[in-house]
């Protein structure tokens, strides 16, 4: 399977917002994301790898 057969979509919907947010994040050959994180994603494993 390579990046061009999964897709990692992440849904937000912001405060304040009526609408929903679709943010497609890219990754790489081995599976690691690309892209900056939005806010609030993998906060849990954030804490894990940096405490």
């Amino acid at each position: 399977m390579t990046p061009e057969h999964v897709a990692v979509i992440y849904v937000d919907r912001p405060e304040g917002d009526a609408g929903t947010r679709f943010l497609p994040l890219r990754i790489d050959q081995r599976g690691e994301i690309l892209d900056v994180w939005p806010g609030g994603f993998f906060d849990e494993r954030d804490e894990e790898l940096f405490r």
